[in-house]
């Protein structure tokens, strides 16, 4: 069932139904696609309404715009919310995540929800405000032509959102080495229609993955994103609803580890003849504390909060 190219792959895995909230009958099957030669592909939603319990959907759309997300996985929330999970492989040679010790992660939570006119809409579940720590970004930067607006630095766990209102090509560059050579861009093509994320300089090892990805973007005025980044991943999110994950592997100096924690700046760039006008607010990224309840008296079971 190809839309622009898009197909369902030759086999499915990990399938999921999402209902519609307001129980008009309308739901999404979402489902990570495969197929012999390449693999995993992606993941996608064939949204559509539901007649004597068969799911009749339009063409099938991208759930996230990135390469590296996979296996959904649905839960009910509180607020008859429902949040999806998904796994992000490595996007390294193997030998790399070999000597690290460690390969792949979950991607945070995310609210997903039907939109009226048939897609998927997404956006990082609420209780996730709850690892924002101290903010350590607030600034505003006009560029033009080429000139970089450097915007300030931020640690390698961050949680930011930006407004961009761009002419032409503009966007953020997240530089990650002291000379300049290393960064992953995320910029706007406001003639295209686009939001464009671009990994070719993101890491100076060569085992590291590049590749271009695209979210489709309409224009006519500012654009709302949120963006986290968690050392080696980036999830992206635009006020649309639509997602793009990537992973990236900056290395500087020092080499891609945790322990190295020299901070890494923002800039907003604009190529000739366009121009960005932007606000960026960033939020250092807290760690995840789980506190275990203490043990219950007998014949009553424990709570986990």
């Amino acid at each position: 069932m190809p839309e622009a190219g898009l197909l369902t792959g030759e086999g499915w895995e990990c399938p999921q139904y999402l209902p519609a909230a307001d129980g008009s009958g309308r739901g999404a099957l979402i489902v990570a696609a495969w197929d012999d030669h390449d693999g995993p592909r992606s993941v996608l939603a064939l949204v559509g309404e539901e007649h004597d319990n068969v799911l009749h959907p339009a063409a099938p759309q991208l759930l996230d715009h990135g390469a590296d997300f996979y296996a959904p996985a649905l839960l009910p929330a509180p607020g008859g919310r429902w949040l999806l999970w998904g796994w992000s492989w490595e996007a390294r040679e193997q030998e790399w995540s070999d000597a690290d010790g460690w390969a792949g992660l979950l991607i945070l939570p995310r609210e997903v929800t039907l939109t009226e006119d048939g897609r998927t809409h997404q956006r990082l579940a609420e209780e996730l405000l709850a690892l924002r720590g101290e903010r350590i970004l607030h600034a505003a930067g006009l560029a033009s032509n080429s000139e970089p607006v450097d915007l300030g630095t931020v640690g390698r766990s961050f949680d930011l959102t930006a407004r961009l209102d761009v002419t032409g090509r503009a966007g953020l560059r997240l530089v990650t080495s002291p000379d300049n050579s290393e960064y992953l861009d995320i910029r706007l093509d406001a003639d295209a229609g686009e939001l464009v994320v671009n990994r070719d300089r993101a890491s100076l090892d060569p085992r590291a993955r590049g590749g271009t990805y695209k979210i489709p973007c309409p224009g006519g005025g500012p654009v709302d994103l949120r963006i986290v980044v968690d050392h080696s991943i980036a999830e992206i999110f635009l006020a649309t609803g639509e997602a793009l994950t990537v992973r990236f592997y900056p290395v500087g100096e020092q080499g891609f580890s945790p322990k190295f924690d020299r901070p890494w700046r923002l800039e907003a760039r604009a190529a000739t003849g366009a121009r960005l006008d932007c606000t960026v607010d960033a939020w250092d990224l807290q760690p995840l504390q789980i506190k275990q309840a203490a043990a219950a008296a007998p014949g009553r079971k424990g709570r986990v909060s």
